[in-house]
């Protein structure tokens, strides 16, 4: 019997041996530590639930069956990442030993206990992590040396356990593109690739062509240069990474997203199994001993920004975070938070973090697919401001005069320039078109690279609310004269910012025309809690205009209750005409509100309930979906809710007609 075919035999019998277990269930929480130490608990234990990123170094002998017992603490979750092994060896081996490698995998996996999640290997976009030829050169990895890597070894890890989760690996921040160099004494080649192109070669190789998979998530790391709170989390530095303009501190946590993952992978959830300040938690570190130690706040904020990120990213189809796993616990490294003198301050930010008690959403809501817009155009003229203008002559109306002839040109003084509108009064918007330079008539090389779109009802100076980030052309493509963006849910805002993260081909912003469409105005009813169309149809309702920001001059609220409902009250548009419409609530958003108000939409088809957090996104315009709706038509809510005691709030609904608006689905 071939060493192989032993291998597949003896893996074939642990799989009968060893069953698969129960293992600790989903952590609902965001907080999170590398290593699974025995005094990890002290810093899990200030969590409510946390994630702990393991690593272990397997090699490549197939025939080796060994696993690992984990003990994770109470309410934790193991994430354990698959090594070959280390410096020199590689995180994964040469390409000839990648089928001995993920038998090797799907050993440990089987033989391994109260673990379910692996990541396959770790930062391959940095030399230190390839392999050695077996002399002293270490061997390139490219994205598609590792994407074939990946494919063998999930197949591997699913043909013994199909419900065990396979991340990607995490890559470096900042790594590459770089030249030949040697490290410790080990020559390597040049690697060509930025971080996020790397990333996005590496996933269109996993996911595409032959023997394609989809993996079960996205392992990252997110770091800052620095540890000072008050100056880490603003956006930038930005650095040149050819081609791509890219964030040289925390916005790489949004870079992995807009440059690195291809849209059509956004529903995968991401684990940002390392971040720290980049620098020792202790102060000192990879650059020198005056490297500045932690700064009391920074655990709070890092949390604090994931947070943000997930409340908007379930809003409009973004990826959401599930974890932020700090690096690290043991006194095994510089980076250590167990031997740092300054454990104590470290640790009573993680517990001022936790009290926050951030937990992860589920991936949905209003996504922005890269289509034609429905609707009618807003009318050109309107009030525009932008960040820096070139000139006479390339004013931001210009991108708003309904010719291609003119543009809004920034100036170069900055890598990063934003265009505002002011619509004027709050619109409904179904989408964008954004010309870029060669629209009108300028080379390609100065389209626009990297934007995102923004949205606000408060001024032109926020605070502004990320509706989707955009990259305009894969690695090694042509950046398109145009881009066209669709809401699968009319949105509902005043003013637009077009933020460009990336010019193109220097650092001038060049923007012939942005075009912004609305649903016709005459198109949607608006039922507030003052209008007749609003009953109270049963139990105790209190008007209130306590708390400001709701619509029109106040709003109702009933006593929630567990079990039985006893208060309802009811919106009926007047003179509603059949056809669909996207349906909208307005409530005042607090602390004691009802985490699950039950929203129930009486359609032409039935009824649908959809619960909203009104803890959350208050005083503004939240969609409950699209309906085909009648004149018999209405939405009810009662006081209903998983917590007695909190307040079921009911203000306005908005009722807006779709015909006519072209319709689309999640991609």
């Amino acid at each position: 019997m071939t060493v192989h075919r032993m291998a597949n035999y003896l893996l074939f019998a642990a799989c009968i041996l060893v069953p698969a277990g129960a293992y600790p269930q989903t952590p609902a929480h965001i907080y999170g530590i590398h290593d699974d130490t025995p005094t990890v608990n002290q810093w899990t234990g200030l969590c409510p639930s946390a994630w702990i990123t393991a690593t272990e170094a397997l090699g490549t002998n197939p025939s080796d069956l060994s696993g690992k017992a984990y003990s994770p603490p109470p309410n934790t979750k193991i994430i354990a990442r698959l090594n070959k092994g280390y410096f020199p060896n590689g995180t994964i081996p040469v390409p000839a030993q990648f089928a001995n490698f993920a038998a090797r995998c799907a050993n440990f996996v089987v033989a391994s206990t109260n673990c379910d999640t692996w990541v396959i290997g770790n930062e391959t976009n940095l030399a230190v992590e390839w392999p050695n030829d077996g002399g002293s050169n270490l061997v390139y990895i490219s994205p598609t040396d590792y994407a074939n890597c990946f494919k063998q070894c999930f197949n591997a890890i699913k043909a013994v356990r199909p419900t065990h989760k396979v991340l990607v690996q995490a890559l470096a921040p900042w790594g590459g593109p770089y030249g030949a160099g040697n490290i410790g004494g080990y020559n390597h080649p040049a690697q060509p690739d930025n971080w996020c192109d790397y990333m996005h070669k590496m996933l269109t190789a996993i996911t595409t062509g032959p023997g394609a998979v989809t993996p079960d998530g996205i392992a990252l790391h997110i770091n800052t240069r620095g540890w000072n709170p008050a100056t880490v989390f603003n956006p930038g530095p930005y650095v040149d990474a050819g081609p791509l303009t890219l964030d040289f501190s925390w916005g790489v946590m949004r870079d992995w997203i807009q440059f690195g993952t291809p849209r059509n992978l956004w529903n995968l959830p991401l684990y940002a199994t390392e971040s720290n300040g980049l620098y020792y938690w202790q102060g000192g570190g990879p650059v020198g001993p005056g490297d500045p130690a932690y700064v009391t706040g920074w655990l709070q904020k890092a949390y604090a920004e994931v947070n943000a990120w997930n409340q908007t990213a379930r809003n409009f189809g973004l990826p959401i975070y599930r974890c932020v796993n700090m690096y690290r616990w043991p006194n095994a490294d510089g980076w250590t938070i167990e031997a740092a003198p300054n454990r104590p301050t470290i640790l009573a930010d993680l517990s001022s973090a936790a009290a926050q008690n951030y937990t992860w959403p589920p991936f949905g809501g209003n996504s922005v697919n890269l289509t034609a817009p429905g609707g009618t155009r807003i009318a050109t003229g309107i009030t525009a401001t932008a960040d820096s203008t070139f000139g006479t002559g390339f004013e931001p109306a210009k991108a708003f005069d309904g010719s291609l002839a003119t543009k809004w040109t920034s100036t170069n003084t900055n890598p990063t320039h934003f265009l505002i509108a002011d619509l004027g009064s709050v619109k409904t918007i179904t989408g964008y078109v954004v010309r870029h330079a060669s629209a009108g008539g300028e080379s390609t090389n100065f389209n626009t690279l990297g934007f995102y779109i923004e949205t606000s009802t408060a001024g032109t100076g926020g605070p502004w609310t990320i509706n989707t980030v955009v990259r305009t052309a894969n690695p090694g493509g042509t950046p398109p004269a145009s881009t066209m963006l669709a809401y699968t849910t009319p949105v509902s805002a005043r003013y637009v910012r077009l933020f460009i993260n990336d010019p193109g081909g220097d650092a001038y912003a060049r923007i012939p025309e942005f075009e912004i469409y609305q649903v016709a105005p005459a198109s949607e009813t608006i039922v507030d809690n003052l209008d007749p169309g609003f009953v109270k149809v049963s139990g105790t309702w209190t008007d209130s205009s306590f708390s400001p920001g709701y619509w029109n001059t106040n709003y109702t609220f009933a006593t929630t209750v567990t079990g039985t409902p006893t208060a309802l009250c009811r919106w009926t548009p007047p003179g509603l005409a059949a056809g669909t419409y996207a349906v909208y609530v307005w409530y005042v958003s607090g602390a004691n509100r009802a985490p699950d108000a039950p929203f129930v939409v009486n359609h032409a088809s039935g009824s649908t309930t959809v619960f909203i957090d009104q803890t959350v996104n208050g005083s503004q315009w939240v969609p409950l979906g699209q309906f085909t709706l009648n004149a018999s038509s209405n939405v009810e809510l009662s006081n209903l809710s998983s917590i007695a005691g909190r307040a079921a709030l009911a203000d306005a609904v908005r009722f807006v007609s779709l015909a006519g608006v072209q319709q689309w689905e999640l991609y």
